[in-house]
């Protein structure tokens, strides 16, 4: 998508960031992330498309652009995602 769909994106909790991509068959794996750092994966199309977002808490808030990364990442469409 284009760059100003990024802009569209809330500020999320990170659980409920990882709430919703649960929903869209996106994993967290606790054990493969590295300190605050939180891993998720999910397979599109045969391959694993892996993503990592910092978190120090359940409580911390995700930016929106990194909000955005992440959808369009694991190809989520907007209003699928904010349903």
């Amino acid at each position: 998508m284009s760059p100003p769909s990024l802009n569209r994106d809330k500020v999320l909790k990170y659980r409920d960031l990882r709430a919703r991509l649960n929903r869209f068959g996106v994993t967290e794996q606790p054990a493969r992330g590295k300190g605050s750092h939180r891993m998720f994966i999910k397979v599109i199309e045969g391959r694993p498309v892996i993503d990592f977002v910092t978190c120090h808490n359940e409580g911390d808030d995700i930016s929106r652009k990194v909000v955005g990364h992440i959808r369009e990442k694991f190809q989520i469409s907007f209003n699928d995602f904010y349903k």
